[in-house]
């Protein structure tokens, strides 16, 4: 599911491949440069969006520039609380060095060509991990440590983990299959969904069939696993999304679509690989 709105970032943030360029290498060598202030900030990735709004009131004052996604609510989940006079990023790596931040944040799916051209003019952090839980710990830390604010960055994993817990605390006692699916993809092991899934307490059956990663996966194989309840995104309106679904041929034969056990949930929290996961934990639990 997640792969869908990956793909979507990338088509609009020109995304590359997670090779390593030379703008990363530069990223993770530590700087000899003594700083007698806090560090200046510019975040190109809604991952470190919605991070440094998080961090509070001093981060956000450090921080010149976020990704022009910052306010698309369809994957944002700060969309609307950046002020105008944080400027929005472009595709233009000359708009973020004219800024002159001290640190710039990209992520493993920034082209390298856009790496690239800020090396040796400005320190870049890349994060790296979108698999789960534990990838939103380590990007967590990068942020932490490259913004000169790893208490806050401590602070926030540790409300994170206080609310997973209370979130799984509530699971039923009796966990259905679920399938999460976007137009032919289906998420197991090693995703956010598996995460997601566990915590809000369903057996994510992708996952318990041996699927890795994002994969496509063929109608009849969805048919033949028929899972309790079956999860997908909308974008705006959720009933109509629902009602589309279960119009679908094929997919109107799942006894998750006959007896109403689909769970809907909007576009950012699937797409989160944040704090927005445990919205997405949430809601699911509350349709399972």
């Amino acid at each position: 599911m997640r792969t869908a709105l990956v793909l979507a970032w990338c088509s609009l943030l020109a995304c590359g491949g997670a090779k390593q360029s030379p703008a990363e290498a530069q990223s993770d060598a530590k700087t000899d440069v003594d700083k007698t202030t806090a560090p200046t900030l510019a975040s190109a990735v809604i991952p470190t969006d919605e991070v440094l709004w998080a961090l509070g009131p001093e981060l956000r004052e450090r921080t010149l520039a976020v990704s022009n996604l910052a306010d698309d609510v369809r994957y944002s989940q700060v969309a609307g609380k950046w002020p105008e006079r944080v400027v929005r990023l472009g595709l233009n790596p000359e708009e973020v060095i004219a800024l002159r931040p001290d640190v710039v944040f990209v992520a493993s799916f920034s082209t390298p060509e856009y790496r690239a051209a800020l090396e040796g003019r400005v320190k870049v952090v890349e994060l790296q991990a979108f698999d789960g839980f534990a990838g939103y710990f380590e990007n967590l830390d990068r942020i932490g440590d490259a913004a000169d604010a790893r208490a806050g960055t401590d602070a926030l994993k540790a409300e994170f983990e206080t609310r997973r817990a209370a979130i799984a605390a509530k699971a039923p006692s009796e966990p259905p299959t679920c399938l999460a699916w976007s137009e032919g993809y289906v998420p197991g092991k090693g995703t956010t969904f598996f995460d997601v899934a566990q915590t809000a307490g369903c057996v994510p059956i992708a996952a318990d069939k041996g699927i890795e990663g994002h994969q496509p996966l063929d109608l009849e194989q969805i048919l033949a696993w028929d899972p309790e309840v079956l999860v997908v995104g909308c974008n705006g309106d959720c009933d109509e999304a629902e009602a589309a679904l279960a119009s679908r041929p094929g997919l109107s034969a799942l006894r998750s679509v006959r007896e109403g056990k689909v769970a809907v949930i909007p576009d950012a929290a699937i797409g989160s690989v944040g704090a927005g996961m445990l919205d997405f934990a949430e809601a699911l639990q509350a349709q399972l």
